[in-house]
């Protein structure tokens, strides 16, 4: 990719929303086949009613005729019916078979987007870890590793999959070999891991402190695109040392008089990375970014919810959850884990540079990932995100050279969503469009907290 350019995968007009139609249009041949079935016994008792047999004794040419339409009607309703069921199965087991060619495709891309640059990655940082290794600098030999990873995003995920299974710790291995074709493996082995490391780190309890707004947030009115809604993770990101969330509330007028709300929750990412810190106060740590990982339910995701409640969110209110980093990991989750929530709607939910690919997501939230070439956090998962209707993944190319620039929300990924707004992709026009309850509010008001943790 080059600077500017956007590369999309599933969404609305990808070749995954062909596959639920396909699959809608198996369940209405089924539902003409049962409508057919119940015919049948109502033409066989036709043929077998006493006062048609009666009536065959003083007009024999005319029950003659109502045999011959009951059989043909019999006869034509079973072709039908056996053609329908017949069409239905090989509907179904075309979606099965795309979907699964589909589902290899996006778990080999990152094999193959690694060995494609496999060459160029080890020249750039080799030599610093075999000077690391001579000299015993565990310093060097990280810096080596990290510019391998930052030369070639695409092997970070796959060292994370291939320690997993080459130290014995779990099953698996890379996913993508054969015997783990099926992902499951690949999904529990990286899940395990995390979760496992995540419990080095006490999770404790959350703390909730409401702040003060930002003003400049709220003066430049509700947003109006995806970089808007970039620039407020952003602008919430900036002011915070870690755990800081904004709730904002978008406002709409309708023509009777009668006014609707959206809120958008900002969740800000790490901000302290220390391997050694076992027992850190800060919630934006690296224990909460493995237990996200992991799947489980941590600090920061339920202090993330008890701000929304303090904010006032009711029932059924549109939410969209937004951010970046360990951010997105715990909007993704909390969208998971809202599912079916009598008291949250979570219809929406945008990342930036958050590896969520095995979350398992709902199909009622329409998910916008925004990835950056070169930025290996969203790699992390060691997969690729589903290519779904519902789920929409923009790969931008944003920030120059080195990982800290590409993984950053100001030099990365607010240039890479201002490259998506101006473009024309279908399925990342098809998401604005769905998203119309957050970007065309005619006012805001923003609720800002702090996520702490005790314990």
């Amino acid at each position: 990719m080059n600077p500017g350019q956007v590369r999309v995968s599933g969404g609305t007009d990808s070749i995954s929303a062909d596959f639920a139609h396909l699959a809608e249009l198996a369940r209405s041949l089924d539902r003409v086949a049962g409508v057919g079935g119940a015919v049948l016994p109502a033409a066989a008792s036709a043929l077998a009613d006493p006062a048609l047999i009666s009536a065959a004794v003083l007009d024999p040419i005319g029950a003659g005729e109502v045999v011959a339409t009951a059989g043909v009607a019999i006869a034509v309703t079973t072709t039908l019916i056996a053609e329908c069921e017949v069409l239905a199965t090989a509907l179904r087991a075309a979606v099965i078979g795309y979907r699964e060619a589909d589902d290899l495709r996006g778990r080999l891309a990152p094999t193959i987007s690694a060995l494609t640059h496999l060459q160029g990655a080890l020249t750039a940082g080799t030599a610093q870890v075999a000077a690391g290794l001579h000299e015993h600098s565990v310093h060097k030999m990280f810096g080596g590793l990290l510019t391998i990873a930052e030369q070639d995003p695409a092997l970070a995920g796959l060292i994370i999959d291939g320690v997993t299974g080459g130290l014995g710790l779990l099953p698996g291995g890379l996913g993508v070999m054969p015997g783990g074709l099926a992902g499951g493996r690949a999904r529990s082995s990286t899940v395990n891991l995390a979760k496992g490391l995540g419990r080095l780190y006490p999770d404790g309890s959350p703390t909730l402190t409401a702040r003060p707004g930002d003003p400049t947030l709220d003066s430049a009115g509700p947003p109006r695109s995806i970089a808007d809604l970039i620039k407020g993770v952003d602008l919430r990101d900036a002011n915070t040392d870690g755990g800081g969330i904004d709730v904002r509330f978008v406002s709409t007028q309708r023509p009777d008089g009668t006014v609707t709300r959206a809120a958008i929750v900002d969740i800000t990412g790490t901000k302290d990375w220390g391997f050694t810190k076992f027992d850190n106060p800060n919630v934006s740590n690296l224990g909460t970014n493995l237990r996200g990982v992991g799947n489980e339910v941590t600090s920061y995701e339920l202090g993330v919810l008890m701000a929304m409640q303090h904010s006032g969110i009711r029932p059924g209110e549109p939410i969209m959850l937004a951010g970046h980093s360990q951010g997105g990991v715990v909007a993704a989750q909390l969208a998971s884990h809202l599912a079916g929530s009598s008291t949250f709607n979570v219809t929406h939910l945008v990342t930036a540079g958050s590896p969520i690919g095995l979350v398992d997501m709902p199909s009622s939230v329409s998910v916008l990932s925004l990835e950056n070439a070169g930025d290996v956090v969203p790699e992390l998962d060691g997969v690729s995100n589903p290519a779904r209707p519902n789920w929409t993944t923009v790969t931008v190319d944003r920030g120059g050279a080195g990982f800290g620039p590409r993984h950053n929300l100001g030099s990365g990924y607010l240039p890479g969503a201002q490259d998506a707004d101006a473009g024309n992709d279908p399925s990342v026009h098809g998401w604005v469009r769905g998203a119309g309850a957050f970007l065309q509010g005619q006012d805001v008001n923003t609720a800002s907290y702090q996520v702490g943790r005790h314990g």
